[in-house]
Formats: C-alpha cells, sequence, structure tokens
C-alpha cells in the first residue's frame, strides 16, 4: 500500500471512529447485505467499487456512511474505497466567553 493511501486509510479510520454509531445505524439492513454480499463475490475491487459507490448514491449520508460501513464491517475491503473524498469533519463549535 503507498503512503497516500496509508494517508487516506488513516484519516478513514478517524473518519469512521466520528461517525461509525450514526453512520451504520444510518445504513438500513438490505444495503449492509447488498455491500457484504459484493463483498464476499466480487473479486475484483472496480466491481465492488461500482456496488459501494451505488449504496452511497441511494442512502443518507452518501460516501461517507457507506465508508464508515465498509471500514467497520468489511475491513478486508477498505482499499476499494480508499481514494473516495469524504467530507470534512463538522467545525467544533467556539466555547462561549463568559459575560464581563
Amino acid at each position: 500500500m503507498g503512503s497516500r493511501a496509508q494517508v487516506v486509510l488513516a484519516a478513514s479510520i478517524v473518519m469512521m471512529a466520528m461517525l461509525s454509531g450514526r453512520a451504520v445505524a444510518d445504513l438500513p439492513q438490505p444495503y449492509q447485505a447488498l455491500l457484504s454480499e459484493a463483498a464476499d463475490r466480487q473479486d475484483d475491487d472496480t466491481r465492488f467499487l461500482e456496488t459501494a459507490d451505488m449504496v452511497s448514491v441511494l442512502v443518507e449520508g452518501g460516501r461517507a456512511t457507506v465508508h464508515a460501513f465498509i471500514l467497520s464491517d468489511l475491513p478486508h475491503r477498505a482499499g476499494a474505497v480508499a481514494d473516495w473524498p469524504l467530507p470534512a469533519p463538522a467545525p467544533t463549535p467556539a466555547p462561549a466567553t463568559p459575560p464581563r
């Protein structure tokens, strides 16, 4: 795995940690089953990526949701989606300043 892919994978793991509970909950079970079946049956990463991309268009949260599911439940296929651009994390709100 190249250094760029390693960086993307590391960033993906961080993103997954942030989204994992919500993202997997947002991915309906039929889509989870479809991705799991595709991961088992499609030997070619290109074909698996096409399936994952199709699912990402259909579900709330898009690629971030599908990516989080793949990282958490199908880690052996994480390389197929390593180059997906993911949204930047939401900015953290600034702490409120106390009144003077």
